[in-house]
């Protein structure tokens, strides 16, 4: 009977002094490490399966266009702004015709020079060319001289200049140019196989990265 009665007192007095922890706001601190860990677990699981999905070369490219961040105590954003990312950072690059004219003999149909293994099916982006060590889309439609992207993009000896020294048109006329883009970060993240190891990995790294930090104040 004084034994139960010790261990009984030894109880309360535990369980005085978690409620005292939980009062004085270590409870929320340690929810909040839990909760940051959690997240960079899920980034970590996220930027791997975009990798995967859209077809990056690097891990470390998506994970730097992912971003954590507090946005208020116990809750943590993951997400990203990242658009089209430059075709050069995706798998399977190469094109099947080079040059300066490139442009000029895709004209205005569909066809394009370079492949890439964009989404992990090969495929030929429309109106595409390499130009000078770049990729370039020529977009719909035509505009009165080549757009100032092609008159300064690499080495160009030959390309005429102004009185200043600066480049100038070559007068040649092309569609609307740019740099040619891959699968955007911030669309392949919310959506496919991403999507669903985003939502397994935060309830799964919730429950353990908390979890085990607030079992911790509720030992008695």
């Amino acid at each position: 009977m004084l034994q139960s009665r010790l261990i009984g007192r030894q109880h309360l007095k535990s369980m005085i002094r978690t409620t005292a922890k939980m009062a004085d706001g270590r409870s929320k601190k340690d929810a909040q490490r839990g909760l940051i860990d959690a997240a960079r677990r899920t980034r970590t699981a996220s930027a791997r399966a975009v990798k995967k999905q859209a077809g990056f070369k690097r891990y470390g490219d998506v994970r730097e266009a992912i971003f954590t961040r507090n946005v208020s105590p116990l809750v943590v954003e993951i997400g990203s702004v990242q658009g089209g990312q430059p075709v050069e950072e995706y798998k399977g690059l190469r094109s099947m015709k080079a040059g300066g004219a490139a442009a000029r003999r895709i004209g205005g149909d569909d066809t394009g020079n370079v492949r890439s293994g964009v989404w992990n099916n090969p495929r030929v982006f429309k109106r595409s060319f390499a130009a000078n060590g770049g990729f370039f889309a020529v977009l719909p439609g035509q505009s009165k001289r080549a757009p100032r992207v092609l008159w300064t993009y690499g080495s160009k000896p030959d390309q005429p200049r102004d009185s200043g020294g600066r480049f100038a048109s070559s007068g040649r006329t092309y569609g609307p140019v740019r740099r040619l883009l891959g699968p955007a970060v911030n669309k392949e993240l919310v959506k496919d196989d991403s999507l669903r190891t985003f939502r397994k990995t935060t309830g799964r790294e919730l429950k353990l990265q908390v979890g085990k930090r607030m079992s911790k104040l509720m030992r008695f």
